[in-house]
């Protein structure tokens, strides 16, 4: 599944060069950018105590004439695959987990304006503000508040 995403981001990338073509290149000529992502954008992290993990494919791709084209200042988004099944999130940063005795929560940072305080202001970018989500083994996804990690439309 990690691959198929992958392959997914070569496309969009791929797509984008035809915006960048020079003067004197060869309309009839492929188009391929080139799509690059570092190693550590793709870890396991712990959804249960009792040993279930999930990929995290960090969405930090870098691709020729676009540069990170999909990453913002609430940072890029992520694919988490479980059991070959992919769910995402399209903002955040790296998301990770925390086992706490019999439970486990799978945290994801965002953009500070996402949160308020207790006084019921606004944060700003750079305030720390997290969104939270747990794996239901028996339902197979995800269950959070407000739905932060939503089942992938590119599932094959």
């Amino acid at each position: 599944m990690v691959d198929f995403i992958i392959e997914q981001f070569q496309e969009q990338c791929d797509a984008e060069q035809a915006n960048f073509r020079g003067i004197d290149d060869d309309l009839d000529a492929p188009l391929q950018g080139v799509l690059s992502l570092s190693e550590d954008a793709i870890y396991d992290i712990a959804l249960t105590p009792d040993g279930v993990t999930g990929t995290v494919l960090y969405n930090e791709f870098h691709c020729t004439n676009i540069g990170y084209g999909w990453c913002g200042s609430g940072g890029c988004g992520f694919h988490l695959i479980v059991d070959g099944v992919a769910f995402f999130r399209r903002s955040g940063f790296r998301p990770f987990s925390v086992l706490q005795g019999e439970k486990s929560f799978v945290l994801i940072p965002i953009h500070g304006s996402g949160c308020v305080t207790s006084d019921g202001n606004s944060g700003a970018g750079v305030d720390p503000c997290y969104v939270v989500a747990t794996w239901d083994a028996d339902a197979a996804t995800f269950r959070s508040k407000d739905g932060e990690i939503d089942l992938s439309p590119i599932n094959p």
